[in-house]
């Protein structure tokens, strides 16, 4: 799976639990050795979600973008 999103007008109405039990549970039928999400920084309210269902973070990405040329 790429990406996994709840429409806002869906939040707290169990969606997303309901996505990610059934995500959890193809893992352990498939018996893969975990799931793993990326989840932005910024998004504290997604980060704290997941965290109370069980994910814990275990690394952070950095990147570096140039400026862009000028174009003068």
């Amino acid at each position: 799976m790429n990406l996994l999103v709840v429409k806002e007008s869906a939040q707290g109405k169990g969606a997303g639990q309901l996505l990610v039990g059934h995500a959890q549970e193809l893992v352990r039928e498939k018996r893969q050795s975990h799931l793993e999400l990326k989840v932005y920084l910024a998004n504290e309210g997604a980060l704290n979600y997941y965290r109370k269902l069980g994910f814990e973070p275990i690394w952070q990405q950095m990147t570096w973008t140039p400026e862009a040329p000028n174009s003068d």
